[in-house]
């Protein structure tokens, strides 16, 4: 699963950009502008590890690897056309051009950068080509540069060049060159530093502040887990005791009216009984704490201290209530009908007693699965309490790396939260074993 998630992660627009930049486009940026971001663009992907091969082996057309293989790994700013052009011309053509590309490019202080950066986005314009009047008119382009820089006296660098161009375009691309070729990259991909490092504890480098994931991530863990705990305990604890009451009194109007507060309970949407509780808190004359707390104070401790903090777990918990609530009583009462605890009522056992001793342990199985289901859903409520507070935990951090795209960050969430979901599937299992011994 961590595979599949790496390999989407590849995917994703403009992962390979720094955050807030796209491909260098001199026709909207300008000269100057367009080659500092190329250089930008191509420095963030060296230090990200991001010009490597994705994974351990590729598998290209003939021509793609010869033409590479020949004259090295091309440049950010041939990547595009070359890629292209391999497929539509010969490749020892393509493989001349480019050649003489890079030739007439170490001549740049005689004709000037203006006229090589038009050279080159006429290039891209031609291999984005959709039509072949618009290849055409590229085509013309990129020889009137040529003509322009070359009008006094041409240079021999300037004069291969056009004949390679012409050499090119008038050539066509051979079946042989189409056909697929395996070729191993071994250690030296994305793949595999990302796993080792994964392996290791190493989650990759925020691209947005370049902080270890790992540590932005503990950091949220700080916030998000007492809330959590605090906020299923008390659910859980309330829950149970409500589900005794609707059991006992299961016939009484207080009952009735319990479970239709509990069905209306859970029809509030979550954000809205958050928001709810938030303005009663402040209305009624409270005041919130502030949600980060001292590098000296105790993480437990500074909970019950912290107005913030427990308001979240409470609102957490009235999350959690109605759903547990109703499924404890649902158990109790399945058990309550079953000839064992018919037999204890017809001797007079306390019915207080035939619920604790005796029903809660055979209830309990249905609980403990619905349980772990809860735990796992728990990140919505979580991200929503977060973000009303203003808490610095695990879902904001989750909604913040989506919005600034920061994908390694969300990568890293992504793989925790996975990683929690399989304990918590283990534990389960380890509850049921514990509950009832025949099911191990």
């Amino acid at each position: 699963m961590a595979t599949v998630i790496f390999l989407l992660s590849r995917i994703i627009p403009n992962i390979y950009t720094p955050a807030g930049m796209t491909e260098a486009d001199t026709t909207i940026y300008g000269t100057t502008n367009g080659d500092v971001r190329a250089k930008v663009i191509q420095e963030y992907r060296q230090r990200m590890g991001l010009d490597l091969p994705v994974f351990y082996f590729t598998i290209s057309p003939t021509a793609v690897g010869t033409v590479l293989n020949q004259y090295s790994k091309e440049t950010l700013e041939e990547q595009p056309w070359l890629s292209q052009y391999i497929k539509w011309y010969n490749k020892e053509t393509v493989g001349e051009f480019l050649k003489s590309w890079r030739e007439w490019n170490s001549t740049e202080k005689t004709f000037g950068k203006e006229a090589l950066l038009q050279a080159r986005a006429a290039l891209l314009g031609h291999s984005e080509s959709q039509s072949s009047e618009s290849k055409k008119f590229y085509g013309l382009r990129f020889e009137h540069v040529l003509a322009k820089t070359g009008h006094k006296q041409p240079s021999p660098s300037l004069r291969n060049l056009k004949n390679s161009w012409t050499k090119m375009v008038a050539s066509k691309a051979a079946f042989s060159g189409l056909i697929p070729v395996f070729h191993w990259h071994g250690a030296n991909s994305q793949y595999h530093r990302w796993l080792t490092g994964l392996l290791i504890g190493n989650l990759g480098t925020s691209v947005k502040d370049f902080r270890p994931v790992q540590e932005k991530l503990t950091e949220a863990l700080k916030t998000t887990i007492p809330i959590s705990f605090f906020g299923l305990f008390l659910a859980g604890f309330l829950s149970y005791a409500t589900g005794v009451l609707l059991t006992l009194y299961a016939e009484s109007f207080g009952s009735k009216f319990l479970k239709a507060a509990l069905y209306l309970l859970d029809s509030i949407p979550a954000f809205l009984l958050t928001l709810v509780l938030f303005a009663a808190f402040v209305l009624a004359g409270g005041t919130l704490s502030s949600p980060v707390m001292a590098a000296s104070e105790s993480l437990w401790a500074s909970f019950f201290t912290n107005s913030t903090l427990l308001l979240a777990g409470v609102s957490i918990a009235l999350i959690l209530i109605p759903h547990l609530s109703i499924q404890i009583y649902q158990s109790f009462s399945q058990e309550m009908s079953k000839p064992y605890l018919l037999t204890a009522k017809a001797k007079g056992v306390n019915k207080f007693k035939m619920i604790n001793r005796h029903a809660w342990p055979n209830a309990l199985m249905p609980v403990i699965t619905f349980l772990s289901e809860v735990v796992i859903g728990l990140l919505a409520g979580v991200l929503i309490v977060e973000i009303t507070f203003s808490l610095p935990g695990i879902g904001s951090l989750l909604t913040h790396s989506v919005l600034n795209r920061d994908y390694p960050v969300l990568i890293g969430v992504t793989l925790f939260l996975l990683a929690f979901r399989t304990v918590v599937v283990w534990l389960t299992d380890v509850a049921h074993s514990w509950a009832d011994p025949r099911v191990r």
